[in-house]
């Protein structure tokens, strides 16, 4: 079988989107999720990859994903908390 990201044979560990039962070589499908959030093959959205030895095997870790927008929204949210909390008042 072969992974569809690196088009060659599937490595372990694999990799297994939770929106879907698509199996990646789990490096490829890692390094993906660093500019996507959907599946390479339907584009359905995760946020969770799970991680096997084996398509039929046991999950042995689950690995939540930042997706691009999260990594944005998270930068906001941040840079929002450390203006609020760098003054003692704001004026409206």
């Amino acid at each position: 079988m072969d992974c569809s990201i690196c088009f060659d044979q599937l490595r372990k560990p694999l990799g297994i989107p939770e929106c879907c039962k698509h199996v990646f070589c789990f490096d490829c499908l890692r390094k993906w999720t660093e500019s996507h959030d959907t599946c390479p093959i339907d584009r359905m959205q995760f946020q969770m990859i799970r991680k096997k030895n084996a398509v039929d095997g046991p999950v042995i870790e689950k690995l939540r994903v930042l997706t691009p927008n999260a990594v944005t929204d998270r930068w906001f949210v941040d840079r929002r908390h450390s203006i609020l909390t760098a003054y003692d008042f704001f004026v409206i």
